[in-house]
């Protein structure tokens, strides 16, 4: 992200001291770097996420992922925030 934004030589404001960033446009030559909380004992929103980056939320806190489907997590089978636990799968649904 960091050499995109130095490659482009465009403005940005926020910070980036999380575990998960995105990016926001504002306007035509700005970005906005946006945090997306991310408890290490919990279950994280994956949703809008890409498979890839769903992937890798939610394996790093030991969960094995199932998926139906194709394009962005529409659908998970756990609820955000919820506290792992004795969680040990979550179901995706990609559209």
């Amino acid at each position: 992200m960091t050499y995109l934004v130095q490659h482009f030589n465009l403005p940005t404001y926020g910070k980036a001291g999380s575990e998960w960033v995105m990016l926001q446009a504002t306007a035509p030559d700005s970005i906005k770097v946006v945090t997306r909380k991310m408890e290490a004992r919990e279950v994280p929103n994956v949703i809008g996420m890409g498979l890839r980056d769903a992937l890798y939320a939610l394996e790093n806190r030991g969960l094995t992922v199932n998926v139906t489907g194709v394009g962005k997590v529409a659908q998970q089978s756990i609820k955000p925030g919820t506290r792992l636990g004795n969680y040990k799968s979550i179901q995706l649904e990609l559209r």
